[in-house]
């Protein structure tokens, strides 16, 4: 007997329903870690790339430009993520 569409997507539905809290809750921790790594891996860029302008042409980047930069990365990069999975339709 074949099966319509709708009645597939509820079959769907009815079991993988227990399973979608703890799937957004599993989705949101790993979005928010990515965040966390990408945060901290501007950060070391920059960083690093000011203390290879110390050493190399002798300028002094001021950490005010590392708190300003990676806050506007961090707020370009959180408007870019696809949260489109997360929801149910």
């Amino acid at each position: 007997m074949a099966l319509s569409e709708t009645q597939l997507r509820s079959a769907v539905d009815e079991v993988l329903d227990p399973a979608w809290p703890r799937e957004r809750r599993r989705a949101a921790r790993r979005l928010g870690l990515r965040m966390v790594r990408r945060i901290a891996g501007g950060c070391l860029a920059l960083w690093g790339l000011g203390f290879v302008a110390h050493l190399w042409v002798g300028v002094t980047v001021p950490w005010v430009f590392f708190g300003v930069i990676t806050l506007l990365a961090t707020v370009a990069a959180s408007g870019q993520e696809d949260h489109s999975h997360l929801r149910r339709d």
